[in-house]
């Protein structure tokens, strides 16, 4: 797991907000990677990597591998608004037809730590792991891509609800504009 996942955004822990927000969604929640001892990640299944594998191809392999028959919710731990109506959103449309995966485009494009993924992508991912290609991004899988407008419109959706904390700059960016959100709410005159 990345260090940033254990950042404070807006005053909140990352993983603590995105486990509570899947807790509230499923009946079982795993987290998968590595923490540091110090970090109390007790009452919830703990997953191994899978080895030989880097990045996020890793931690969604590592699901795969222990449930190889089950569809599995992707959520990185670095999405601060992450909400239970998008996740539901998703879900909801797993009714829909056979695909490989499931996953929201938001401004910066398709979000793969975001989605369902069905096991009929789990042979795929093995397959150009073994070539040395960790990215999750323009895989050769049939998927579902639910455009952002869509989930405002039936998932509640915010600015930040697709978007990923990924660089020093993205968690400054959230916490001033989370600021910004405070201060237009309060009414209270100067």
């Amino acid at each position: 797991m990345d260090k940033r996942a254990l950042r404070m955004a807006n005053g909140r822990d990352l993983l603590r907000h995105t486990l509570h927000t899947l807790q509230s969604t499923f009946e079982h929640v795993s987290v998968v990677g590595s923490f540091p001892d110090s970090f109390d990640i007790s009452g919830v299944e703990h997953l191994a990597d899978a080895p030989g594998v880097s990045g996020p191809m890793a931690g969604l392999m590592g699901g795969a591998r222990v449930y190889p028959e089950s569809p599995l919710f992707v959520a990185a731990v670095d999405m601060p608004d992450l909400s239970t109506g998008v996740i539901r959103c998703l879900m909801d449309m797993c009714q829909w037809g056979p695909v490989d995966r499931i996953v929201p485009a938001g401004k910066r494009g398709v979000e793969p730590l975001c989605g369902v993924y069905f096991p009929s992508s789990f042979p795929i991912l093995e397959t150009v792991a073994a070539q040395g290609y960790f990215g999750l991004q323009h895989l050769p899988l049939r998927e579902r891509i639910v455009s952002g407008q869509f989930l405002r419109d039936h998932g509640d959706l915010s600015d930040w609800g697709l978007r990923s904390l990924n660089t020093p700059e993205d968690l400054k960016d959230y916490n001033e504009s989370a600021l910004d959100d405070v201060l237009a709410s309060d009414d209270t005159p100067m």
